[in-house]
């Protein structure tokens, strides 16, 4: 298409498009140097969640006089090197202060990620790993800023549950009681039934911090999630056949296994049958007694519920069939009891 050809209002709309494209700012940060960086503790974990993962949690003091109007997660982030080799990054969660000043950040493996990234946990081989927390490039006037550790304390794994309590609810106490904490009245940790628990904001900074500490920590939380253990059982018939068994031996299971075997038929069906029909026998008296009173139906009706329970424990009718017909009885009740007004 010719220049010359594009209508004016087209030429003018691209025009203007692209001033504005010149023109507009994009989003800018300019946060000053922090008064110091100071890596306070980084300890590691292994089986927090899976045998072989790997748990970092780093407790740092980001000091500014006066704190940025940015949150810290747009200027810094967390990092973990093996010598110069970045493995894991992370960037901490904004929640007292917009994240400045004392505070902690997690980095964590899995246990496949731990095997491909080649962590050795207590670094047996010194492979010199370190953690850093660093300002982002491009925010800071100048070069950006950064503390970095060797120090990492390689927690027991044997006993990988109760020293992250101790440790969590160590660092929760900590924050609490400092001062641009309390000022803001960040509580942080209290004791619930004789036991430390996280309170509410404590559960939303450390779990946000540590993604998944609920998990692996339930005992922390006031409200713990916690994986349920299922149990696999096979279904048994063992109370079923002993009700089936009830007669054995007796002239009356004979008499009914040598009919059963001349008609060809299971002993239990013909037992039903027989129970069926004494039972209506008893409802069809029990309506011959009442007969003239306002109740007779509904009398001879409970007298069929109660035998049927009789008969079954007595092994003449099957526990499937009295399900069966105890389901339809309750579906019946509830349609007398719930069925719509004719009104």
């Amino acid at each position: 298409m010719v220049l010359g050809v594009i209508p004016k209002r087209l030429r003018l709309c691209g025009l203007i498009s692209a001033l504005l494209l010149v023109l507009m700012p994009g989003q800018a940060f300019a946060i000053a140097d922090p008064d110091s960086i100071t890596l306070e503790t980084v300890q590691a974990y292994s089986g927090v969640l899976e045998a072989g993962d790997l748990l970092v949690v780093v407790h740092y003091d980001l000091a500014y006089t006066t704190t940025p109007t940015e949150q810290i997660a747009d200027a810094y982030f967390g990092r973990f090197f093996r010598g110069t080799t970045e493995l894991n990054a992370v960037e901490p969660f904004p929640f007292n202060d917009r994240g400045y000043g004392v505070g902690i950040f997690s980095l964590y493996w899995t246990a496949s990620q731990v095997t491909n990234d080649s962590i050795e946990f207590e670094d047996t081989n010194s492979e010199s790993y370190s953690v850093s927390l660093q300002g982002k490039v491009g925010v800071f006037p100048g070069s950006a800023p950064s503390s970095t550790t060797n120090t990492i304390t390689w927690r027991a794994a044997s006993n990988t549950e109760d020293l992250l309590f101790a440790d969590i609810a160590e660092l929760a106490n900590t924050l609490e009681q400092d001062a641009a904490w309390v000022v803001n009245s960040r509580d942080l940790i209290d004791r619930f039934g004789g036991q430390e628990a996280l309170t509410s904001a404590g559960e939303t900074y450390f779990a946000s911090a540590i993604p998944n500490l609920q998990v692996m920590i339930p005992d922390l939380f006031s409200s713990a999630a916690t994986t349920p253990t299922f149990i696999e059982r096979d279904h048994e018939r063992v109370y079923s056949d002993r009700l089936q068994e009830f007669w054995a031996g007796t002239w009356v299971d004979t008499r009914f296994v040598n009919l059963a075997t001349t008609l060809r038929m299971p002993k239990i069906m013909l037992t039903t049958m027989f129970a069926f029909t004494m039972m209506m026998a008893a409802a069809a008296g029990v309506y011959k007694l009442s007969e003239g009173t306002a109740y007779g139906l509904e009398f001879s009706i409970m007298s069929m519920a109660v035998s049927l329970v009789l008969w079954t424990v007595v092994g003449f009718v099957s526990m499937e069939v009295t399900a069966m017909v105890t389901f339809f009885a309750v579906l019946g009740l509830g349609w007398v009891f719930f069925r719509p007004s004719r009104a």
